[in-house]
């Protein structure tokens, strides 16, 4: 329901800075079990009531712009016993950006799942 994109700034050669999404984000997700059992391939998965709070909450204590909906084409057909179901999806939904960004630092935590380590290619490798 709501995705929280972590943007890595990115500097130029020119001195400038560049907002790169490299993957990783703090989300909702439909799959409960993901988020007691730890599953994750580095995004910060909240109970979806918890994400829309976290949402609303930033939006009301800062400064944003509306980008809107934001269009996809997605189209295609899956069959299944000879029966035909359509997935159209006409928008990846709405989108906020937060002026000026909000700083995010990661730190070391628990791994509290019974696997201790990370999946494989779990995120984009640092330059």
């Amino acid at each position: 329901m709501v995705l929280l994109e972590h943007l890595q700034v990115v500097k130029q050669k020119d001195g400038t800075e560049r907002l790169d999404n490299n993957g990783i984000g703090t989300h909702g997700s439909a799959s409960v079990t993901s988020i007691v059992n730890g599953t994750s391939h580095g995004c910060h998965r909240l109970y979806n009531q918890l994400a829309v709070r976290l949402g609303d909450f930033l939006l009301h204590h800062r400064d944003h712009t509306v980008k809107g909906e934001q269009p996809v084409g997605y189209r295609r057909v899956i069959w299944h016993n000879d029966q035909a179901f359509k997935a159209e999806i006409d928008t990846r939904g709405f989108q906020y950006e937060l002026t000026p960004p909000v700083n995010v630092m990661v730190t070391k935590g628990n791994i509290l799942s019974k696997k201790k380590t990370p999946p494989r290619n779990s995120a984009p490798a640092r330059p």
